[in-house]
């Protein structure tokens, strides 16, 4: 029976907690379109101005707000005075949110913004459930972890009894285009073996430095293989201005993500949780080169593909160039690698992304139905 039915006839409702990246906001959104399909009314709580009331005003989803700071990682006696007094307002508005629109869940998806929303869950006799997409879960999280009624993770968390539902990914990845036609849309000769690589916004300038040196060196003794390199707003200036190898295919962004994971035969990538969840939907073999110190999640994320069998792990070092330049040889060069690399994720245990929407609203109406019984 689903809740909404169990509720005498109104619809049931969940309050979302999350924003200010992608990968705090996805999983809520996502998970939101899935109850919203099965009767569910959804209210999302985010910060003042963040990037994903953009994505929700097209979805029609409905959202509030507040104004609210990371926890400051200095000894700052002012950012801390100012964190506070954020943080008591946001726990006020949650509390009045709560009060007002009686959600029957409250659903956080990491982030600070999430934090006062599940304690005032917890404050008011609301269930609560969290989602953290990363193999370690964020200051956030960490906390919530100790008073939420259920955890869900995208990964395997060590020390966390969470359920692994899997991180959402788009639609997109569920129809991949054939790896010719994909490579077409590129303008990438099909023939070619083909390796993808992308570093995101985040410390590109290290990553698409290195990466571009190793594609040149490989281009000059490997003329069968091609690159696509998507190098970001930031970084894309600077390698555009230099005379590249007609075998690497440079682009700013691209919004075929999807496709060039279809053309690609090897991916080279940082270990954003959300780049995982889409190697895992598309089973695509990667060199992983997590961002070093701010997000040193990324290590134990990439470590959980290299676990698997389904990826290599690179760390940044100044020898990064040539070591790329060496994995990419060597597996590109033994096509049978790739392969038990890519069928390696039937075997990892890992769940599938493009079902992970489904099971967190499976947890979220397992969760609330419990306590509503």
């Amino acid at each position: 029976m689903h809740l909404h039915e169990a509720s005498g006839g109104g619809a049931v409702k969940a309050l979302i907690a999350g924003g200010g990246t992608g990968g705090h906001f996805y999983p809520g959104y996502a998970a939101a379109l899935e109850l919203k399909k099965r009767g569910w009314e959804t209210l999302f709580f985010v910060k003042e101005n963040d990037i994903s009331i953009a994505a929700l005003d097209a979805a029609h989803l409905p959202w509030t707000q507040t104004a609210l700071c990371g926890f400051p990682r200095s000894l700052n006696p002012l950012a801390h005075a100012a964190f506070a007094w954020k943080l008591a307002n946001a726990l006020r508005i949650a509390r009045n949110v709560i009060a007002d629109w009686k959600p029957d869940i409250v659903i956080g998806t990491g982030g600070y913004i999430s934090f006062p929303a599940v304690l005032a869950a917890r404050l008011y006799g609301v269930p609560s459930l969290i989602h953290d997409s990363n193999a370690v879960f964020g200051l956030a999280n960490r906390v919530c972890a100790k008073f939420a009624t259920a955890i869900a993770a995208g990964l395997p968390v060590p020390g966390q009894n969470a359920v692994i539902t899997g991180t959402p990914v788009r639609g997109e990845f569920a129809n991949l285009p054939p790896r010719g036609e994909a490579a077409k849309i590129f303008g990438l000769d099909p023939q070619k073996k083909t390796v993808l690589v992308f570093g995101g916004s985040m410390g590109a300038r290290a990553f698409n430095t290195a990466g571009i040196a190793a594609e040149t060196a490989l281009c000059a003794r490997m003329p069968d293989l091609q690159f696509l390199h998507i190098a970001g707003k930031a970084g894309y200036p600077a390698l555009a201005a230099q005379k590249l190898s007609a075998n690497i295919k440079l682009l700013e962004y691209c919004g075929e993500m999807h496709a060039a994971f279809a053309a690609a035969d090897l991916i080279v990538c940082r270990s954003g949780a959300s780049t995982l969840a889409e190697l895992i939907a598309a089973k695509k073999p990667s060199i992983q080169i997590p961002l070093p110190v701010v997000a040193a999640h990324q290590e134990d994320n990439g470590r959980v593909l290299e676990r698997a069998g389904c990826a290599a792990v690179i760390l940044e070092s100044p020898n990064l160039s040539k070591d790329l330049e060496q994995a990419i040889a060597r597996l590109i060069s033994e096509p049978q690698s790739l392969q038990k690399m890519s069928d390696a994720f039937a075997a990892s245990g890992l769940p599938d992304p493009l079902k992970a929407a489904s099971a967190i609203a499976a947890l979220a109406e397992k969760t609330a139905g419990e306590i509503r019984a």
